[in-house]
């Protein structure tokens, strides 16, 4: 929560609204991804859940929404978390099916994760004027 505010460069001239919306943002993201998490554990276990799965679930919401996180909306986030988690259980279980030594799940948290945050981007980044002074689109 820190870093995606502290990456809005201060709080000066009006920058304290971007640095608002990437904790609102992140906390949705986060929120999603682990109620997600939670879920897909739930029924891939048969009614018990893995705590791993919902904490690298977490971790990869949070991944998945830090380069989009100050320029979506809080109804956008909850779904690029939710996305973000699907996809860092899904390549968890594949990395883990290939035999690749990742005991920890940093492939598909930080990779597969990092990936879906770029792409997100693409999707569901849109001009907002309360951002318009502080972020330009090329």
């Amino acid at each position: 929560l820190g870093f995606n505010c502290g990456s809005t460069y201060g709080v000066a001239g009006g920058k304290w609204k971007l640095a608002s919306k990437s904790a609102v943002t992140t906390i949705m993201s986060s929120m999603a991804a682990g109620a997600t998490a939670f879920l897909i554990s739930l029924v891939a276990k048969r009614g018990k859940f893995d705590v791993t799965w919902i904490i690298n679930g977490i971790l990869g919401g949070l991944v998945g929404t830090t380069s989009v996180c100050a320029i979506v909306n809080p109804e956008e986030a909850l779904l690029i978390g939710a996305i973000s988690a699907s996809l860092t259980l899904g390549s968890m279980h594949l990395v883990e099916r290939c035999r690749i030594d990742d005991p920890v799940g940093a492939i598909s948290v930080h990779g597969v994760g990092g990936a879906w945050s770029l792409l997100a981007i693409g999707i569901f980044a849109s001009e907002d004027p309360t951002e318009a002074r502080f972020i330009t689109f090329a």
